[in-house]
Parts: C-alpha cells; structure tokens; sequence
C-alpha cells in the first residue's frame, strides 16, 4: 500500500496523500499517470480470457 495511506473507520474510505516532488507539487500529467496507477491498482480491470489467449 502507499506510504502514509490512511483508512477511515469502517473501512468505507481510503485517504492516500498526493505525491511530490523535492516537497514540491507534482505536474499535472505525472499527477494523472499517477492516480491511474493508483487506481488500477485499486481496482485491477480484469484482462478478458480471448485477449489472454492472444498475449
């Protein structure tokens, strides 16, 4: 999991702070590449099996 990531009680949320960069704010398109990966992380897409077969 990420560093300091948080769960609130009940488990209903996921607080996970904002990366950075030398302490300062990450750009904008890093930032979205990263909440991606965060993301698909989270919640993995399932590949389906024909594309599995063809990879």
């Amino acid at each position: 999991m990420h560093p300091k990531a948080k769960v609130v009680a009940g488990g209903e949320a996921l607080v996970v702070p904002l990366p950075t960069v030398d302490g300062d704010r990450m750009p904008d398109a890093e930032l979205i590449a990263w909440a991606r990966q965060l993301i698909d992380q989270l919640w993995p897409q399932e590949v389906p099996s024909a594309h599995r077969a063809n990879a």
